[in-house]
């Protein structure tokens, strides 16, 4: 079966080829309520991360089945992205490392590595998560030569 998403509600469903199906825990357009963006950030990568230990299992599998499956999944968390990036407002480079900081924050891989590869608690995985998004969005200077 090809992989098909379809809006319930707020659920979406998710069927992978292999009948693995989860439910995507929230719409992530709820976050938009949270006027504050750093509140904002907090909350969003909190509940993703929260969503990742709850179905890591079941995720892995559907990583695994290839790009068919994974790409809805994916396209979830972008948009789940692009609502935690608007209310910082940045444009331009400051925009595009924001954005990059929070998709990392977000990816299902970059949360298993820092939990499991690195050893980091939820708790510290978010909090190192966090900083390096808030510092993408506070400084304009790059570390690099051009």
């Amino acid at each position: 079966m090809s992989a098909l998403d379809h809006r319930l509600d707020r659920t979406i469903v998710i069927e992978a080829p292999q009948a693995a199906v989860f439910k995507y825990f929230t719409d992530p357009a709820r976050w938009a309520a949270i006027d504050n963006p750093h509140d904002r950030l907090r909350a969003g990568l909190a509940e993703a991360h929260a969503y990742h230990r709850r179905t890591e299992r079941m995720i892995s599998k559907i990583q695994a089945d290839g790009a068919e499956a994974r790409d809805p999944y994916r396209r979830l968390w972008k948009a789940g992205g692009g609502v935690l990036a608007a209310p910082f407002g940045l444009n331009g480079e400051a925009g595009l490392r924001l954005r990059a900081a929070i998709d990392l924050g977000l990816n299902f891989e970059a949360w298993r590595l820092l939990v499991h590869d690195q050893g980091l608690s939820d708790d510290q995985a978010l909090d190192l998560v966090l900083r390096l998004c808030f510092a993408a969005a506070a400084d304009s200077s790059r570390l690099t030569p051009q």
